[in-house]
């Protein structure tokens, strides 16, 4: 959004639904090795994983007047967002995706209207935001084949935090409206891999890992207004990017 929402008595909701197009390991599979480090061709499955989020803007003030503009808006942003746990359809080989704890995570932020849009001036502002995600889990059984006993195997503890920066210009002409953004996003992510191994030799054992990446996003958009509601357009692109762990 370009510039702030004007002060108090001025709100915006956002309710967003997603789908994403996620690649889940056959973990039944996978041979559990006990006699060293081995590797093997992992299978996977595609698996719609569906989400759903919730972004809510209250205007705090609008700033100081300049002219027909003002500048110095402040608002604030809460977020919140949704992910269901998906149980396996009854096969070892489609494991559990399991959120654990609340299915929804909450966010916050702050906007700064460091432009209010006028007849003549583009709304820009600068929008700070930390979006989390619930933490989830990933496990599945483990077959035994030949020698190779079963067990399981499992991702525990799965969280994702991220933090991001966006400055937006925005500007409307009657009934049409144009928008554009560039920002930074961080991600930060921890996790546990566990292996149990079944039998009389068997035990559990575990590797914690960490991730994190900032990464370049820019994007345009563009609106039309019918009046009692609006349609909104936006292609947008993220670049850049390396695993600093």
């Amino acid at each position: 959004q370009g510039g702030a929402l004007g002060g108090l008595g001025h709100f915006s909701l956002d309710i967003r639904g997603g789908l994403l197009n996620g690649s889940l390991p056959q973990i039944s599979n996978i041979p559990l090795n006990t006699s060293g480090k081995h590797g093997d061709a992992v299978t996977t499955k595609n698996q719609i994983i569906p989400s759903g989020s919730l972004d809510a803007g209250i205007g705090l003030w609008r700033g100081m007047s300049l002219g027909i503009t003002h500048v110095g808006g402040v608002d604030a942003i809460i977020t919140m967002t949704y992910l269901p746990s998906i149980k396996s359809s009854g096969t070892s080989s489609s494991g559990d995706f399991t959120v654990n704890g609340s299915n929804e995570k909450f966010g916050y932020g702050l906007r700064l209207g460091l432009l209010e849009e006028s007849v003549t001036t583009p709304g820009v502002s600068f929008t700070w935001a930390e979006r989390d995600l619930p933490t989830v889990s990933f496990s599945g059984t483990v077959d035994p084949s030949g020698t190779n006993p079963g067990g399981t195997l499992a991702l525990n503890d799965f969280a994702v935090k991220t933090s991001a920066w966006r400055l937006t210009a925005g500007k409307s002409f009657l009934i049409f409206g144009v928008s554009a953004g560039y920002g930074q996003d961080k991600y930060n992510s921890t996790s546990t891999i566990q292996a149990t191994v079944n039998g009389p030799f068997g035990g559990t054992g575990s590797q914690p890992g960490t991730f994190a990446m900032t990464r370049t996003n820019y994007f345009i958009g563009a609106s039309v207004n019918l009046f009692i509601f609006k349609l909104e357009g936006e292609y947008g692109a993220v670049s850049g990017g390396k695993d600093v762990t």
